[in-house]
């Protein structure tokens, strides 16, 4: 009876401490690193979808970007501006920053934080078609980032004339001076800490205030997947560099050897993959019709006989665009030397072969035909009289004599000339 009316006692206390634990929703968090891209922009709204279906309690974004596209930073702004979640950025960790797009993500952001010894700014729009803007359009451009990024700065109780400076004059700070200067709420140097001191900030959300409560919560990471990732990947400008190298090696080899197919195919895969990148990048219109005009340039080499001119037109023009390739000086958007020089400088090794072997061939005697046959030696198989046969290279041929000689069957001789698929030779021994 005692033993019973334990295990009820047992039970019930369970049941209490079950019902007494308070069950947390989770904190949905994501990395981003790199360039904000359309692969960027959809998963992260697949996250704050995901977040308001599951009816999780936060989204936080571990932010390390140099910038990206704008249409892909509206898109992400946008996106947390209308969740039904509460919305945070982290830039971390130390050392990452939240340069260009990563600003105007940060800016739109209800509670937003830095690890120390990161930066934020330098959020002055970037073409990424390459065509230098008149002075109006510039004007137009800089103005609507502008408004752009106060409105946020507005809605979120940020600082607006700092984001102001930041999108004209390109000004950047690191973390002590972005939480001086009120444009993050604190200094967290991991996700964890970044909880702790949101846990209990007034926020609004959809128009309606509320108190986040994050203490206890646990963080459940929701990184991109392998697809995304690789597509992701493909938006790193030493990556498209090298894929566009690739792609010209491939191309120049299929075209100096036609018809092994593996240059070819290579290198158009390549350049695909290299013009997906580019979509994605400050690419200048410029520096990609250098590159492909070089490739032309040298390809052209490969059939006519310029000892080098266009060969040597072809590697300046492929360095120059290598050179104008990318329109913006933001760190992480650029290619430097130490990246082109050793291509550029395979590339002139490989053309230096070509016309060096051109100028060879253009300079040896022709080896196939019946040109091919003058200089040879063999022996007369039937007498000359002036005509008969004379065997050659293992090859019996038709044969005469110079100057209507007669020469013996047995007798060297050694082909001097051709008349039709009659070989004209003289004795080695009268010569």
């Amino acid at each position: 009876m005692v033993g019973k009316l334990k295990q009820k006692i047992l039970f019930w206390l369970i049941v209490f401490l079950c019902l007494a634990t308070p069950v947390y929703a989770d904190v949905l968090t994501t990395r981003v690193e790199g360039v904000i891209d359309p692969v960027i922009a959809e998963h992260l709204k697949e996250i704050i979808r995901k977040a308001e279906r599951e009816e999780a309690s936060f989204v936080l974004i571990e932010l390390n970007t140099p910038g990206g596209l704008d249409t892909s930073m509206r898109e992400i702004t946008a996106a947390i501006m209308a969740s039904k979640v509460p919305v945070g950025v982290w830039v971390g960790p130390s050392g990452a920053r939240a340069a260009s797009a990563g600003t105007f993500i940060l800016y739109s952001a209800q509670v937003a934080a830095m690890a120390p010894q990161t930066t934020i700014g330098s959020a002055h729009p970037v073409n990424l078609g390459g065509q230098p803007l008149d002075k109006d359009l510039r004007t137009k451009v800089e103005n609507d980032a502008v408004s752009y990024i106060t409105s946020l700065a507005k809605r979120n109780g940020r600082n607006p004339f700092w984001a102001e400076e930041a999108v004209r004059k390109s000004v950047s700070v690191d973390a002590e001076e972005a939480y001086k200067k009120g444009i993050i709420n604190f200094i967290a140097k991991n996700p964890e800490e970044f909880l702790e001191k949101a846990h209990g900030l007034r926020v609004k959300v959809s128009g309606n205030e509320l108190v986040l409560n994050l203490k206890g919560q646990r963080i459940r990471y929701l990184d991109l997947s392998l697809w995304e990732k690789f597509l992701h990947a493909l938006a790193n400008p030493e990556l498209a560099y090298f894929l566009i190298m690739i792609g010209i090696y491939g191309l120049i080899y299929e075209f100096a050897h036609p018809g092994g197919m593996v240059g070819g195919i290579t290198g158009v895969l390549a350049l695909l993959l290299a013009f997906y990148s580019l979509s994605v990048l400050p690419t200048t219109l410029t520096g990609l019709l250098l590159l492909l005009f070089g490739l032309a340039l040298i390809i052209a080499e490969l059939y006519l006989p310029t000892f080098g001119a266009l060969g040597v037109g072809g590697v300046i023009s492929i360095t120059l665009g290598s050179l104008f390739l990318f329109g913006t000086d933001l760190p992480g958007l650029t290619i430097s030397w130490v990246n082109i020089l050793p291509l550029v400088l395979l590339l002139a090794a490989g053309v230096y072969l070509l016309i060096k072997l051109a100028v060879r061939a253009q300079k040896s005697k022709s080896l196939t035909g019946m040109e091919g046959m003058i200089g040879l030696t063999g022996k007369v198989t039937a007498d000359l009289q002036p005509e008969g046969f004379v065997m050659v290279r293992g090859e019996i041929w038709k044969a005469k004599a110079v100057a209507g000689k007669t020469i013996p069957q047995g007798t060297p001789v050694k082909v001097i000339g051709v008349s039709g698929l009659t070989l004209v030779v003289d004795g080695i021994n009268e010569s």
